[in-house]
């Protein structure tokens, strides 16, 4: 799935599926520096478990026009201008790594559309090697 949050192009997987506003939404963020490869299998087991699944490339990462987002904060409130812009609510959010920082601040920012919260592998400050962030921030894959 592609489409254009504030004049850039913005890829996520659905494993195929499209959403369907009938079924419940599984919303999957992946870690600095890493993309919506890293959920593919997780995709294709809850999609075949009758879940829509939506895993993002967040900006600068993945096939996502960059730069990079440099807050925590900021992903939060973009991630929030991607639910408008797909029309999504009631969501089963599931971070890895930064993607729980994400994940907790737009539950915190955007309780209303959160239903459920999922962390793996994320810590209430996660350090950061200055090599990881300038791939990233290069988009060098």
């Amino acid at each position: 799935m592609i489409f254009e949050i504030e004049n850039k192009t913005i890829h996520a997987s659905d494993a195929g599926q499209g959403i369907d506003p009938k079924k419940q939404t599984i919303v999957f963020l992946h870690g600095s520096g890493l993309s919506h490869i890293v959920w593919s299998l997780t995709e294709q087991f809850f999609s075949n478990k009758n879940f829509n699944v939506l895993s993002i490339d967040l900006p600068g990462h993945g096939n996502s026009d960059g730069p990079c987002l440099d807050t925590i904060e900021k992903i939060a409130d973009w991630l929030e201008s991607v639910f408008k812009k797909l029309q999504l609510k009631n969501l089963i959010l599931v971070g890895h790594s930064q993607g729980c920082l994400v994940t907790v601040e737009c539950t915190a920012r955007y309780p209303d559309k959160i239903k459920t919260l999922s962390l793996m592998g994320g810590a209430g400050a996660i350090p950061m090697n200055k090599e990881l962030l300038s791939l990233a921030e290069n988009n060098d894959p």
